[in-house]
């Protein structure tokens, strides 16, 4: 899967009004999210993202320049797939939104 260029072009956030709740067990995390009532197993890793696209959004360049730095012994082409797969699931569960940059 390669949606590199897609995501390259926009700014990721959380839907408005979402209240996500995170509770994290070893290498889990539990999302509850408001707006659906539905609750979500995530990876640590993932639900850490999940959390600073809630803070604040990001642009796929942020993220992949994060992961990049946390993994910084796997290759790069390696780091960008995984990243894309997180946010692909990010966007089947509804928790983030895409615009395009300005």
């Amino acid at each position: 899967m390669n949606n590199a260029p897609v995501f390259d072009q926009t700014i990721i956030n959380v839907p408005a009004n979402a209240n996500f709740l995170f509770k994290y067990w070893d290498e889990e995390c539990v999302l509850y999210n408001n707006l659906s009532g539905e609750t979500h197993l995530l990876e640590r890793y993932s639900a850490k993202l999940l959390s600073s696209i809630n803070e604040q959004p990001k642009t796929y360049q942020i993220l992949l320049k994060k992961l990049t730095t946390d993994f910084s012994d796997s290759p790069q082409a390696e780091i960008s797939g995984h990243l894309e797969n997180i946010l692909t699931h990010f966007q089947e569960l509804n928790l983030i939104e895409m615009k395009a940059c300005d």
